[in-house]
């Protein structure tokens, strides 16, 4: 029998967060609690439907990396109403890069938005997740992705 893992993955419904999401849940006994921005988008409602091993399941959750309070509502969610007690790896992998000009053209405004969704937003993703894996019966991980949006 294998041990179960609960993973916490931003960025889940789309590109490298998804195909991870869709990989993890081929193990036996994972639960993938899957952080999107809009729980209502035709990529966010399609998670429910992924295939998974036995015991498997995925928990769609909202978690914006523009609002500081969002990765605390959603972990206090995760608590209160699906009973997630601990969480042993988290991947922070949403993340935006919009803005490809040379450094001498960029405006301050597009470097405020790029470090307040991929520093900020992380900081106050580790900050919500810290309880919970400091709960794990494992060594917990928290790697954080690289991004990058190519048009």
């Amino acid at each position: 029998m294998s041990t179960s893992k609960t993973y916490l993955i931003t960025g889940a419904n789309r590109g490298l967060g998804r195909g991870l999401t869709e990989a993890l849940l081929q193990r036996p006994n994972t639960t993938i609690i899957a952080g999107v921005r809009d729980l209502t988008s035709p990529t966010s409602q399609s998670l429910s439907t992924l295939s998974t091993a036995p015991g498997s399941r995925v928990i769609p959750v909202l978690i914006s990396s523009t609002d500081d309070a969002s990765p605390f509502q959603a972990i206090e969610t995760l608590r209160t109403t699906h009973h997630i007690t601990h969480l042993d790896i988290v991947i922070a992998n949403a993340g935006i890069s919009e803005h490809y000009a040379p450094a001498s053209s960029t405006s301050l405004s597009e470097v405020r938005s790029h470090f307040n969704v991929n520093a900020v937003g992380v900081l106050a993703l580790y900050q919500a997740v810290l309880p919970l894996l400091k709960n794990s019966a494992s060594k917990p991980v928290l790697p954080r992705m690289g991004c990058r949006k190519w048009r």
